[in-house]
């Protein structure tokens, strides 16, 4: 279950390592065309990236109840690593600019799951503990990056920083290859009356605590589910 929280890394060593990158000379005078620091566009470069922020936060509440919380959370991860390669290869602010977007959206859609996973997969003497983790591990990734960018440091030339940007790609991999493993939310597959996956995953969840809490655990999710939609044919 602790793999859950791990997009949070993700979040900071994608979110940590431009601090680095805009500081190596061998970035300027790439994507600048001289060690002028550029500032209009360096704040272009750092600033999009919570731009697709905005875009991931308006769009990922509805793809994780269209498609659930197991897709979404592969989807973002890829869109992740796409955008971390656009920014490797970068030949131009554009392009750079381009990646940046599409990572800042990915991340943000991370974001949006991993408190909704913990509370839907993790059993409750758990997620207090996968909410601390969550925080600890922001704070691991942006020790990484800066790591990171601090070696690319020792390079020559464009490698100062196409490598150092290249090495998110495996923070990103890691919970996309875990989250193969995981099972759906059974929140999410009694919503589509997968009764009987939902059952599955919680048993396999909560198998040693017995038949009734499995039982009682199915009608908690349905009982509430079914409130929730009374709440809004009320409200509307």
């Amino acid at each position: 279950m602790t793999h859950v929280p791990l997009s949070k890394l993700v979040y900071g060593v994608d979110t940590g390592i431009v601090a680095t990158t805009i500081a190596h000379d061998s970035f300027k005078a790439y994507l600048y065309g001289s060690l002028d620091p550029r500032p209009q566009l360096t704040g272009a470069i750092v600033s999009t990236y919570y731009a697709g922020n905005c875009i991931g936060s308006l769009t990922s509440g509805a793809m994780m109840d269209k498609w659930g919380r197991k897709i979404l959370v592969m989807l973002a991860t890829l869109c992740a690593i796409i955008g971390t390669a656009i920014q490797t290869a970068a030949v131009n602010v554009g392009m750079m600019i381009a990646g940046r977007i599409i990572a800042g959206l990915a991340t943000c859609s991370l974001l949006t799951i991993v408190p909704l996973n913990i509370a839907e997969l993790a059993p409750p003497e758990k997620r207090a503990y996968l909410v601390a983790l969550k925080g600890l591990l922001t704070g691991i990734g942006y020790l990484i990056a800066n790591w990171i960018g601090y070696a690319g440091s020792y390079a020559k030339g464009d490698v100062q920083w196409r490598v150092p940007l290249a090495m998110q790609i495996p923070a990103v991999a890691l919970p996309l290859i875990l989250t193969i493993f995981r099972p759906d939310s059974p929140r999410w597959l009694v919503t589509k009356e997968r009764y009987e996956d939902a059952e599955r995953v919680i048993t396999m969840l909560h198998a040693k605590k017995g038949e009734d809490f499995i039982q009682r655990e199915m009608l908690e999710i349905r009982e509430k589910l079914a409130l929730e939609q009374a709440q809004r044919t009320s409200a509307s």
